[in-house]
């Protein structure tokens, strides 16, 4: 019973996001202004990106603070 449920419910999801993803893809722009950036936007993307490669190469002294955090 729960698999039929989970089933309905993937259906159902399956057709509510890809009716965004069409309307995404398939209608045209009404307004197309470029996003304009600021230098704290770039600095907090560069940060951003910069710690994710870090911690990805090198994550033990993440994971170790997690399980120290676990134990207190």
């Amino acid at each position: 019973m729960l698999a039929v449920i989970a089933a309905l419910y993937v259906a159902v999801a399956i057709y509510y996001y890809f009716r965004l993803v069409r309307a995404m893809f398939t209608t045209p722009e009404e307004n197309a202004v470029p996003v304009s950036s600021s230098l704290g936007l770039k600095v907090a993307l560069g940060v951003t990106g910069v710690l994710t490669l870090v911690i990805g190469v090198y994550p033990e002294p993440w994971v170790r603070f997690a399980q120290w955090s676990i134990t207190r």
